[in-house]
């Protein structure tokens, strides 16, 4: 009895399987015939490409840049990239314009050369410079067209009479001085009376300047009232001098006046 209730239960349960499987086939072969007829409708609605009608191209967005490429930094020169401002040359470094004077101011240098070599005991070197100080000034002398070329030619006998004692070492140093002085002040003197009687003084001022100066530089050796007036003089005759640079034609007639004082004193004293 108990063995024939399982074989009844057993075939029930086999035939509720084969039900359920019957069931799932059937789905699924429905499922496939309506999946079919579908994919037969949209062939069948969709048409057919035109082979005449040209490929139309779908243009591509182009793809954004994955990174900002980077500014470059402006970074300032180094000091040492700077080209260097050039220097300003030194003082030491610019050639010194050459002063141009006179043949006046000339003689009177070589005849100081004689004075300094003496002090020095050179009897050879203060010889010579005097020998060629007297003969410039002789050749002035007889270049000379003013009124005081023969004051200074006596000047050059006094140079020259000197000689033979500056050689042999019984020359004092003050009567080469005091010589020189003199000799000194005739050439400034002779180079203003030689301006004075070449017509217009304009463009002179520099030349009769010289003049005073040489003038002016052999006072000391007078001593004296006479250096105290002899420099008053000369300190007029040059400021009336200098205007002819200022006041050109003006200022004339005023320096031939005072030069004409100096002048007048100049001749006193030889």
């Amino acid at each position: 009895m108990k063995i024939a209730s399982a074989f009844t239960c057993m075939g029930l349960l086999t035939l509720a399987s084969l039900t359920a499987s019957a069931q799932m086939v059937k789905k699924a072969t429905k499922s496939a015939k309506t999946a079919k007829v579908s994919t037969v409708t949209h062939t069948a609605l969709t048409p057919p490409p035109d082979p005449a009608a040209p490929a139309v191209a779908v243009p591509t967005t182009p793809a954004a840049p994955t990174a900002v490429p980077a500014v470059p930094a402006m970074t300032a020169p180094a000091a040492a990239d700077l080209p260097a401002t050039p220097a300003a040359p030194a003082v030491a470094d610019i050639p010194a314009t050459p002063s141009v004077g006179s043949p006046a101011d000339s003689t009177a240098a070589k005849l100081d050369q004689a004075v300094a070599a003496q002090a020095k005991g050179d009897k050879a070197a203060a010889a010579d410079a005097l020998k060629a100080g007297a003969d410039a000034a002789e050749t002035q002398a007889k270049a000379s067209k003013g009124d005081f070329k023969d004051k200074l030619l006596s000047q050059v006998g006094n140079l020259r009479a000197l000689l033979p004692l500056l050689t042999s070492g019984m020359l004092g140093g003050g009567t080469l001085g005091k010589t020189v002085g003199l000799a000194k002040m005739a050439l400034g003197a002779n180079q203003i009376s030689s301006l004075l009687g070449g017509g217009s003084l304009l463009g002179s001022a520099s030349a009769l300047t010289g003049g005073l100066n040489l003038l002016k530089g052999g006072l000391p050796s007078l001593g004296g009232l006479a250096s105290g007036s002899g420099s008053s003089l000369i300190d007029g005759a040059l400021a009336t001098v200098g205007q002819l640079n200022t006041l050109c034609a003006p200022a004339e007639p005023a320096a031939r006046q005072s030069l004409g004082g100096v002048m007048n004193f100049a001749k006193g004293l030889f």
